[in-house]
């Protein structure tokens, strides 16, 4: 679970890049509505691949997500998209859609 710490650096460093996103390849996501709940699908999905599994410290996070931002924001970029799709394809999954 995504606490109020977390959710704020997710935030503070992904949510300019969701909206554009979103907004340029015209995903399915309301991202007034679902926002959190996405933001808490990357949060897990990115713990697991770049922490194996490990919960990090919000420095950590933090400090990561600042590198990659910088050094990467393309891969980021693309890697937020696959995790948008994959949240949709989730989503539907789950409501049967």
């Amino acid at each position: 679970m995504l606490d109020e710490e977390e959710f704020e650096i997710m935030s503070k460093y992904l949510s300019d890049m969701l909206d554009d996103i979103v907004e340029r390849y015209r995903y399915n996501v309301d991202l007034d509505e679902e926002y959190e709940e996405l933001l808490e699908f990357i949060y897990r999905n990115i713990v697991r691949v770049w922490f194996r599994g490990r919960r990090p410290s919000p420095i950590e996070l933090e400090a990561k997500l600042r590198e990659i931002r910088r050094r990467e924001k393309r891969k980021l970029s693309i890697l937020l998209s696959y995790y948008i799709s994959k949240y949709i394809r989730t989503k539907n999954v789950l409501t049967l859609r």
